[in-house]
């Protein structure tokens, strides 16, 4: 594993000629990707000028690599097959130009901005860190976390709900979970992050339940007693209410 000005590479040795770990991995990511670019940054950082020039997405080729959008790596057909759509350039958020290339053989990840953050390098090296180890742990065992994998796949889930569960497949550590739970929730309305949605949506935008809201109120206020938490929720409900009620006004 290396790093070069906040790009993070690791050896594609470690998934190897293993294609149900690649199928995994490639899911997963295909799945993410959009969260990966909220999730990789200092909390509150957006991503960097020019990311769609040098770190682009890759959601749109993954499916339309795979007829029906199903990821499927069974053979070194199949394998060679998304490789060689992904390594047109090496301008991707995840670089894959270099696998099977003598000497550097690296799977590396673009989408970080550059940082002299320590814990932040370090965070960013677990985060991809993982992606490559559940990947791995879910070929050499298919039960393990075969559940969460299977919800990841769900398209019916809102931004949060996915979010969430890409945590609950990555970590068991609750204070790792919070650590990119934080980095998402202090960007996922940032406007910058327009250009980097997935061009082949993998869960409902703007879709935020009543629960969903009300439950980021009580982290936020876990501290305050609870007649001032009651009271925020009313002013919330409120909100909401008067909110869909100007939606229907104007529709």
């Amino acid at each position: 594993m290396m790093i070069v000005d906040g790009h993070i590479h690791f050896n594609a040795k470690f998934l190897g000629k293993d294609f149900k770990a690649w199928e995994n991995f490639f899911t997963i990511y295909n799945e993410c990707e959009e969260l990966f670019y909220k999730i990789t940054n200092k909390e509150g950082q957006p991503p960097r000028k020019g990311i769609t020039q040098y770190a682009q997405t890759s959601n749109k080729t993954i499916v339309n690599t795979f007829g029906n959008g199903k990821i499927s790596i069974k053979t070194q057909e199949d394998f060679d097959l998304i490789l060689e759509a992904l390594k047109d350039t090496r301008n991707r958020g995840i670089n894959l130009s270099n696998i099977e290339e003598e000497g550097i053989n690296t799977i590396e990840f673009r989408m970080p901005n550059g940082t002299i953050d320590i814990n932040v390098i370090r965070e960013n090296i677990r985060l991809f860190g993982q992606l490559l180890s559940i990947s791995k742990q879910m070929s050499n065992n298919p039960d393990y976390k075969k559940d969460t994998f299977l919800t990841l796949k769900n398209h019916d889930l809102t931004e949060r709900e996915k979010v969430e569960c890409l945590l609950e497949l990555l970590f068991d550590d609750e204070q790792e979970k919070s650590i990119y739970r934080q980095r998402w929730n202090a960007v996922k309305e940032n406007d910058s992050f327009e250009e980097l949605k997935a061009e082949v949506p993998t869960f409902q935008r703007g879709n935020y339940s009543m629960r969903e809201q009300v439950s980021d109120i009580y982290k936020e206020t876990k501290a305050i007693d609870r007649i001032n938490f009651v009271r925020m929720v009313k002013a919330t409900i409120y909100k909401i209410k008067n909110r869909n009620n100007i939606d229907k006004m104007q529709r």
